[in-house]
């Protein structure tokens, strides 16, 4: 009998009259708190109340997040004789002292002229691209030749250069 007033002791248990009422529910701050009961209004007040009451209006200020501009041209400019001009503006106002634009070596500037080519042009550079660019000649190549436009999966893989490392197999079953 002592062994089962000691399980008893042990054992977290509450009375139902705990988790009613005040109980738990003051310890929650989502628990719904019990709504105090009003008295059935006489008829007199609800005559007064209704020609009174208006329904309530609510001040709301309704506000768009501004249009997120992008940083590139929208029309991709494919013309080469304008990305020639382009691309020429932009590196002599880079290299101002330069005498020949095309032999120009890109080098610390290199960034800010591919940032600013991509900007007028509308086209990208990749990172493996970019790391193979190092005269203006040779970013005025990339920006003049026409990309090819792949439309399957091994078509893009076998256009790229792809590392020795990373081979493209293909799926032989169907699922």
């Amino acid at each position: 009998m002592l062994r089962l007033a000691i399980a008893r002791r042990a054992l977290h248990t509450t009375p139902k009259l705990a988790a009613t009422g005040s109980g738990f529910s003051r310890f929650n701050p989502w628990a719904k708190k019990p709504e105090a009961q009003e008295p059935a209004p006489s008829p007199e007040s609800t005559t007064t109340s209704s020609t009174t009451a208006t329904a309530p209006t609510f001040e709301v200020e309704y506000s768009e997040a501004p249009e997120i501009v992008s940083w590139k041209n929208e029309t991709v400019i494919e013309d080469p004789q304008q990305v020639t001009t382009i691309v020429e503006s932009i590196v002599q106002s880079s290299f101002p002292s330069a005498g020949e634009w095309q032999s120009v070596v890109l080098g610390d500037q290199k960034f800010t002229v591919v940032k600013e080519a991509m900007k007028q042009l509308g086209r990208e550079v990749s990172d493996r691209e970019l790391n193979g660019i190092q005269t203006a000649s040779e970013l005025l190549q990339h920006f003049v030749q026409p990309r090819p436009v792949a439309r399957t999966v091994r078509e893009t893989l076998e256009q790229q250069d792809l590392p020795p490392n990373v081979v493209f197999v293909e799926r032989k079953e169907k699922i």
